[in-house]
Formats: structure tokens, sequence, C-alpha cells
């Protein structure tokens, strides 16, 4: 009876296989417009106002990167050129033994929540693409699509990643690069990659002080991104 016993708790003790599954899609092909900014007047009793802008970065606790799988499932459109617009459905798996949490809200007012009108805090992602082309020359592409948004001042704009599950969002793109106009392209066959950024902002008024407080914290230091290419044509 006990070698039995023993083998049947073996069995029950054995570690399960962690299913792979999707817990989020979004589409940000048609992205949100941004609230116009308005002028904010001085607070009651204040001539001007002081403060100071403070940045850093995110770390996890334990100081091991979380990692992420980046995968490009979806291109529509396998032969573009400079200047083409075009669709892409980018997967962001997470491959670590930890949960992690993404802002997951389209809305760009999610950047204005806070614990008061005085003070926001929140976080915003963004998806962009990489083009390596034939000659190995590497450009940031433009996207057109909006970032994600998130706070944990409203509800359901955070997203939690458990290890093994995924999201997908769709992005519009434009094959040119980000901030310096169309690339000198060399034709051929060429690679597209995805990169995901996270920050986390806070903003604080004091009336009292007239002082205007604001922080940023990247979160470079926190992932270890892997991202797997799609191949397309230049031409």
């Amino acid at each position: 009876m006990t070698p039995l016993l023993i083998c049947v708790l073996c069995i029950l003790t054995l570690p399960l296989p962690v299913s792979a599954q999707q817990v989020g899609y979004l589409d940000l092909t048609s992205p949100v417009a941004r609230v116009q900014e308005e002028k904010v007047a001085l607070p009651t009793g204040c001539s001007k106002m002081g403060g100071a802008l403070l940045d850093g970065v995110v770390r996890p606790d334990d100081g091991k990167k979380r990692k992420i799988t980046l995968e490009l499932t979806t291109v529509t459109g396998t032969i573009l050129s400079a200047g083409s617009e075009f669709e892409a459905d980018v997967r962001l798996v997470n491959s670590d033994t930890n949960t992690i949490s993404i802002p997951w809200s389209a809305d760009p007012a999610v950047a204005k929540a806070g614990p008061d009108a005085d003070h926001t805090q929140y976080e915003i992602g963004d998806l962009d693409l990489n083009l390596v082309d034939s000659s190995g020359s590497t450009f940031e592409l433009k996207t057109l699509s909006g970032g994600l948004f998130g706070s944990k001042y409203v509800t359901g704009t955070l997203l939690e990643i458990a290890p093994a599950e995924w999201v997908a969002v769709r992005i519009r793109v434009k094959l040119t690069t980000k901030y310096f106009g169309l690339p000198k392209l060399t034709e051929g066959k060429a690679q597209l990659r995805a990169d995901w950024t996270q920050d986390q902002h806070a903003e604080s008024l004091n009336r009292g002080t007239c002082e205007a407080w604001g922080s940023t914290f990247l979160y470079r230091d926190y992932y270890d991104q892997k991202s797997e290419a799609a191949a397309i044509t230049i031409k």
C-alpha cells in the first residue's frame, strides 16, 4: 500500500502546465482625439508658479526584469514602399513567471485621473514598429495610432497579464521615420519588429505654496523584451 500511496501523491504534486490564453484585444487604428489642453488660470493668491519636473526609472521590486515577447501576427500588405500606410496586429505575451500590469484604455482622458482635482497619476503605453531594410539600416516608423492609458483611479484601465497570457493590439503605421520624414530605403527583403514602451506620470498642484510638480518614470529597466520579426518586401 505504501508505494502506491507515494505514487499517487507524486502525481498529485506534479506541476500543471500553464495554458496560454488571450486576455484582451484593442483596435487603435482610429485613435481617440486628445482633449485640447485648456490654459489654466493661476490659483487664487498666486502671482506666479514655482515647482519642478522629476524623472527616473521603474524597476521590479526583486530587481529581475520581467520577460515579454512581442509578435507581429498580421501585417496588411507584405510589399511596401516609402510613404505606405498599413495596419499590424501586435501580440504582447507575458513570458515571465510574474504577473505584469499595463495601461489598457484608448481614452486619453484617463491621463487626467487622480485622487482629486489637484493631483493626477496615470501610465502611458506605446507600441512602435522598427524596420530593418536589406542593407541592415534600422528605421523607427511613425505610428498613426494613439497610445494606451491607465490609472488606478479609473476602473478597468490597468490590465494585469498573468504568466503565459497575452493581449493583441491593432495599430496603424506609416512607412516613414518617426521624426525625420521619408527614409531612403534599400529595396528587397526587410523585417518589421515591434517595441513596447511604458511610462508612469504624476502631476500635483500645491495652492498654498504656489508650486506645481510633475514626474515621469520610465519602464526602460523593467522589461526584458524579445521581438519576433515579420518579413516584408520593400520596392
